[in-house]
């Protein structure tokens, strides 16, 4: 059996990551931890499962080096909002409550900034058994949003429906599901006309017709 405190300065972020995801090469920058854990068990597989950890992590200034599958997921994010997303992005000020769990890598509060696309915030979990499960928002920026707006659409039309009138950016929220393998990315509209005005909600029913009519 283990427990203890623990506290990391400065440490790579995906040298921490492979410790415990199949995957890594992603996520670099110096990394500060600071928390405590559980576990027991000889073997590797053992050890992990079994963990129990609470920290808080941070990242002042990394970068975001995507491909294959993570890329395939973030990519098709930033396509649905009009955005091309660049395979290695810088990041600034990341932080995130990271927890585990019954077998889980679970992220709470993760708040980021996405050059040229806005500031995202995520939560959820990353499991042992490859399977993801993850949701948050993506505030556009000024200029995105905008964008978008000018484009038309359907998200445009919600752009201009449900941005934020006094920062005039618009708060996607964006869901994430399946494995690590076959992630499936998608912007929830369900949420997105829940938080909006009653107006914008009348209107939001005639957007989502024309998009099925043109289907």
């Amino acid at each position: 059996k283990y427990s203890g405190k623990f506290t990391a300065s400065q440490i790579e972020a995906n040298d921490f990551i492979q410790r415990f995801c199949k995957v890594g090469g992603f996520l670099f920058g110096k990394f500060d931890l600071k928390g405590d854990y559980s576990a027991t068990g000889w073997k590797r597989e053992q050890f992990l499962n079994s963990m129990s950890m609470s920290s808080l992590g941070a990242v002042q200034n990394g970068k975001l080096v995507t491909s294959g599958v993570v890329y395939d997921l973030l990519n098709s994010i930033a396509s649905k909002i009009g955005q091309p997303f660049e395979k290695e992005q810088p990041l600034k000020a990341l932080t995130s409550i990271i927890k585990v769990k019954d077998g889980k890598v679970i992220v709470d509060g993760l708040k980021t900034n996405l050059i040229n696309i806005g500031d995202l915030q995520l939560g959820g979990y990353y499991g042992f058994d490859n399977q993801i499960g993850f949701d948050g928002t993506i505030q556009l920026t000024k200029e995105l949003t905008a964008k978008l707006i000018s484009k038309g659409g359907l998200l445009g039309g919600l752009a201009g429906l449900f941005s934020d009138k006094s920062s005039e950016r618009l708060l996607v929220p964006l869901k994430v599901t399946g494995t690590w393998d076959k992630p499936n990315a998608e912007i929830d509209f369900s949420a997105l006309t829940k938080s909006g005005t009653q107006t914008g909600k009348k209107n939001v029913g005639g957007l989502l017709d024309n998009l099925i009519k043109k289907k």
